[in-house]
């Protein structure tokens, strides 16, 4: 262990991903839970269209827009539409201070392992604990990142998919407890999930619903969670603590399969259904013998299911579309003096198309793109942009009880602003680090 330099700057950022403002404050008042720092300053941290995790995290890391970077979701077109790529820091090139200060990261998009003090968010699927030789004992041994990939699989089944996202939370926090009494780290990141995950399993505001089976386990979750911190603050003794949620739920009214509105638009071409299962199956049985857990789903993506050839554009990403451009792609069909102009064709195409289904207040982004970057990202409050290959275009009765906004908040001493971008986020934790 590195000896204490009383001098050094540490920051601690505690990520509670879910949680608004409001819900903090709540949490705070009835349960005591992080109290002394909910009367910071807090700020309302938010995008235009970023709402998943791993692209709001990729602006906070890297301090550059999601434009710049390529990072919007888990993963990225590389050669082809059926090309996908899972995201790393590597394959953005992050170099920032915040990635490259002695690091503790707990349940982090992005990061890897590398020298870190770290603990998976489930996406790598070589490690779940760095370094190797913690996994040999408790807690380490026993750590898990997920309880499930994706909640849908508990949509029927609540009870069961609460406890075992309170479980392995509460491993996550004993594990995060022993990590924060290393000295060799400047920065640390300690992100919950608990938090997003029960709101898409009971919705959007399952913290005040007494009415719930499970209200009192999460009850005494929270208050042990509180405790958890605590004493993560305590033995890390930081200079700065920053309170964040990079995101928080609202009630979901549609589900919205963007290659379907494409397809019908005469934009996206999908291959036939009986080869699309067949890959999937494959690719699900590879996933499962990865996984460590036999009630975890492993990710299954879109990965081949469009017919390139005849795709001007897809959605390969959840909320991003892609320009099927030749100098871009090897099955390319947009030639390069055509690719400003049929991004705003297919802009106002999608726009028409989706007010039509009655979805409104819709923000489409178009900026300056760099090599990884979508042509558009696609946001509207409410509704769950997704790729799922045989789900209707646009489905008002059958989707989750909610879904991401594109608003957070930060809540930090010392802080003056109303409102902050994710990158302004970045410059602020890299000063207090100065």
């Amino acid at each position: 262990m590195i000896s204490k330099n009383n001098n050094a700057k540490k920051v601690l950022l505690i990520s509670l991903d879910g949680l608004s403002a409001n819900e903090f404050k709540y949490l705070s008042t009835n349960f005591g839970f992080l109290e002394e720092h909910s009367n910071c300053d807090i700020s309302k941290l938010s995008s235009n269209t970023l709402n998943s995790a791993h692209g709001t995290w990729g602006e906070i890391l890297s301090g550059s827009p999601w434009w710049e970077s390529g990072c919007v979701g888990y993963a990225f077109p590389r050669h082809s539409l059926n090309d996908l790529e899972i995201g790393t820091e590597s394959s953005y090139q992050f170099h920032s201070m915040l990635t490259q200060v002695p690091t503790l990261v707990v349940n982090v998009p992005l990061l890897e392992p590398q020298n870190r003090l770290w603990l998976s968010d489930g996406t790598n699927a070589s490690s779940r604990v760095n370094p190797n030789k913690l996994a040999i004992q408790e807690p380490f041994k026993s750590y898990q990142a997920r309880p499930f990939t994706s909640p849908s699989y508990y949509f029927g089944k609540t009870k069961e998919g609460t406890r075992l996202c309170l479980e392995i939370e509460k491993q996550r926090l004993t594990c995060a407890e022993s990590l924060a009494l290393q000295d060799n780290w400047r920065l640390g990141i300690v992100r919950l999930t608990a938090f997003d995950q029960l709101a898409h399993l009971l919705g959007p505001h399952y913290l005040r619903d007494t009415s719930l089976a499970v209200h009192s386990a999460i009850e005494s979750f929270i208050s042990k969670a509180g405790e958890s911190l605590k004493r993560i603050i305590q033995s890390a003794e930081p200079t700065t603590i920053a309170v964040v949620s990079a995101y928080s739920h609202v009630e979901c009214k549609k589900r919205v399969n963007l290659n379907q509105v494409m397809t019908q638009l005469g934009l996206c071409k999908l291959l036939d259904k009986a080869t699309v299962q067949k890959e999937q199956a494959l690719r699900y049985q590879s996933a499962t013998a990865l996984s460590n857990r036999i009630d975890t789903s492993p990710l299954i993506s879109t990965t081949n299911i469009f017919v390139e050839e005849s795709c001007i554009a897809a959605s390969p990403v959840q909320g991003a579309v892609y320009i099927n451009k030749k100098d871009r792609f090897k099955n390319g069909l947009i030639d390069i003096n055509e690719q400003v102009s049929k991004t705003n064709e297919i802009a106002s195409q999608l726009k028409s198309a989706l007010c039509e289904a009655g979805i409104n207040n819709i923000n489409i982004e178009s900026p300056p793109s760099k090599t990884l970057a979508p042509d558009l990202m696609i946001y509207a409050e409410g509704v769950d942009f997704h790729n799922l290959y045989d789900a209707p275009a646009v489905d008002a009765f059958s989707h989750p009880k909610s879904c991401h906004s594109t608003t957070g908040f930060v809540c930090m001493k010392n802080n003056n602003s109303t409102d902050l971008s994710y990158t302004s986020l970045h410059s602020l934790l890299e000063g207090r680090l100065n």
